[in-house]
């Protein structure tokens, strides 16, 4: 159901009423509704999707003037999942119409059966004026579990109340700490809360309130310097991403650690891709309980002068690194992508697998120092168990689909193997 053509009215339109027919005869369970949805739609899934547990709204930002997703098309969703409720999630992570707003958020409580939901900040414009002008009629919601919020600015702007201004699309810090402070209040059944996009500084008890820190369980922060700081604030994290940017120069006790982060992502910074491997050691030092660790098209420094100029790390640089950490032995996946050609070897690949005894994935070796006969394939799946997947830079073929769903581009480079 992707890419059909779009009309608003519904006398204009001959797929709607096929569309219909199409729900109400087919048991819908999980639905994604990709490039096509308007009001009129929604209200075709709540009356004929009977069973329906998952949905998924994509509207980019270049199509969302022609096809309105408004808060009248969730009521009537809404209205439907109330006398029969069955969802159990709903994303709109990837739904760009500023025509949704906390309305719509706020009424998600009569689904009793809705425990996680995945939105975009600018859904909860209006919080304040929506609850001011419409007192009891939105009481908490005792039923949602965990709720996932995009913070990155994309469009048009995010508005909560009268605070409308931005500053280099980064959302207002006013805006960001509203939301923050409303959802225990508005969500006290949750259990977690996934956060991308904002910046460090709105972390403090300050400006966010102790129990809204106690949920977080996946981060995704903008450029932040002070990464290490966050250890005492949030102490259930369990998925940190961070941008690529140095560390400040900032000690910390040894009892600052994140306890219970499992997964460590590193990408590559607006106007940087150089990581200090002692900025790497020093997050991975606070990480005792890692098992995934991945950097996304980064470059592996090092100083070693007076001048505070960074230069290529070695192997035996990065390989020490692994050493001084007993604990990285627990990786069961590790993924190095690289920016450009690294200096790591066959003998990088073969230290890794003997020194990480559970370490079941190994991947983007297309930027390592590896030639394709580099590795034994025999030696490699008898000796550790390991199967090598082959791929190179430049693909020719159709487009094909890899083994985490992602969809590739033949024309594009490989990333993967």
């Amino acid at each position: 159901m992707e890419k059909l053509s779009y009309s608003f009215e519904v006398t204009d339109s001959d797929w709607k009423p096929k569309l219909e027919t199409l729900f109400s005869r087919l048991n819908i369970t999980h639905l994604v509704l990709r490039y096509f949805c308007d009001d009129d739609t929604l209200s075709l899934v709540g009356r004929n999707c009977l069973n329906l547990k998952y949905l998924e709204i994509h509207l980019f930002p270049d199509s969302v003037n022609e096809q309105q997703v408004t808060n009248d098309g969730f009521d009537e969703l809404i209205s439907a999942q109330s006398r029969r409720p069955t969802l159990q999630e709903l994303n709109l992570k990837e739904c760009f119409s500023h025509s949704l707003s906390s309305r719509t958020l706020l009424s998600l409580g009569r689904i009793p059966s809705l425990t996680r939901i995945h939105v975009r900040s600018f859904h909860f414009c209006w919080m304040k004026l929506t609850l001011r002008f419409n007192s009891g009629a939105y009481p908490p919601n005792l039923s949602l579990q965990r709720m996932s919020i995009n913070f990155f600015h994309a469009g048009q702007t995010e508005f909560f109340d009268d605070r409308p201004r931005f500053i280099d699309g980064v959302p207002e810090t006013l805006f960001v700490e509203g939301v923050l402070q409303y959802i225990p209040l508005l969500f006290p059944a949750l259990e977690s809360v996934d956060l991308e996009g904002i910046q460090n500084d709105i972390f403090t008890p300050s400006k966010v309130d102790v129990t809204m820190l106690r949920l977080i369980r996946f981060l995704r922060i903008r450029r932040c310097p002070d990464v290490l700081e966050l250890a005492k604030l949030l102490p259930n994290l369990a998925s940190l991403e961070i941008d690529c940017h140095p560390l400040s120069k900032t000690e910390f006790e040894a009892e600052d650690s994140f306890p219970n982060v499992t997964v460590l992502i590193i990408n590559k910074g607006s106007y940087r891709h150089g990581l200090d491997l002692h900025d790497l050691e020093r997050i991975v030092s606070k990480c005792p309980r890692l098992t995934d660790i991945r950097l996304n098209h980064v470059s592996l420094q090092i100083q070693r002068t007076t001048s505070g100029s960074l230069v290529p790390a070695s192997e035996d640089e990065f390989l020490d690194l692994f050493k001084r950490m007993p604990h990285l032995r627990n990786l069961t996946s590790l993924s190095l992508r690289f920016s450009g050609e690294s200096r790591l070897t066959e003998r990088s690949v073969r230290f890794l697998i003997d020194y990480c005894p559970a370490l079941e994935r190994l991947e983007n070796l297309l930027t390592w120092r590896l030639e394709k006969d580099s590795l034994d394939p025999e030696l490699m799946k008898s000796k550790h168990g390991f199967g090598i997947k082959y791929g190179s830079r430049q693909h020719w073929s159709l487009h094909w689909r890899g083994e985490d769903g992602t969809l590739y581009d033949p024309e594009l480079p490989v990333d993967r193997f």
